[in-house]
């Protein structure tokens, strides 16, 4: 009698549909991995498998996108409620900031698009087996947080250094908005834990971005996380 093989069950979530439909071309000629579902969206998934997930998926690649710390918030949510599940990460972004909250939410690897569909394939079966995967380009910056932690350990400081409001550059009310914006809240959720209207959220979302130079409140956000002006 023939012995039955398990397949590694793969969902994956990635805005582009032609990459979606390019691996997981290349993924059914792999005799072990199988695609059971693929969306855009975080909630695509989680509405699909309701209830479900954790029986029907062995591991979720997730791309972290435009909006990467609202993914880094569902990697974090995914690994809470559903622990049997392993989540990588699957994109070209390298920041350092996305790569440590993403490993710090839970990710049990961090691939690269770059990388020959042989080594993805690789890591999600190291991943599958309860190891780990962190591509080369970004292994550094995981080094350096430990040495930066042990450091600090010898130091007795055992949590993030005190707050450090960039009130040089923002008002104070623009940096309790920048710290919601760190957060992942969005406008409306800003105008209701601070009192103020939606459209003096506003104000002060355009107010922040110039004053800081970019062009985009992730960017932003990634910006004071960088410099320890939000808590993380």
């Amino acid at each position: 009698m023939a012995e039955t093989i398990n397949k590694i069950r793969i969902a994956f979530i990635d805005g582009q549909q032609i990459y979606r439909e390019g691996l997981k071309g290349l993924f059914a000629s792999d005799g072990l991995l199988e695609v059971v579902y693929e969306a855009e969206t975080t909630e695509e998934i989680i509405a699909h498998y309701s209830n479900n997930f954790s029986e029907e998926v062995d591991i979720l690649l997730m791309e972290l996108g435009e909006t990467p710390l609202e993914s880094i918030r569902c990697i974090e949510q995914l690994s809470n409620e559903h622990p049997k599940v392993k989540v990588a990460v699957l994109t070209d972004n390298i920041d350092k900031s996305y790569v440590l909250l993403a490993v710090q939410a839970g990710a049990s690897g961090y691939m690269l698009k770059e990388m020959d569909l042989h080594l993805i394939i690789e890591a999600i079966r190291h991943i599958s087996a309860g190891t780990s995967y962190i591509h080369p380009k970004v292994t550094h910056h995981l080094i350096n947080a430990y040495l930066m932690l042990n450091e600090r350990k010898h130091k007795g400081v055992f949590k993030q250094e005190e707050i450090r409001m960039p009130l040089h550059l923002l008002t104070k009310r623009e940096c309790e908005v920048l710290q919601l914006l760190a957060d992942g809240r969005g406008n409306i959720e800003i105008s209701h834990l601070l009192f103020i209207s939606d459209k003096t959220v506003k104000n002060h979302v355009s107010s922040i971005l110039s004053k800081m130079n970019v062009v985009h409140r992730t960017a932003a956000a990634v910006i004071a996380i960088k410099n320890g002006w939000v808590k993380i």
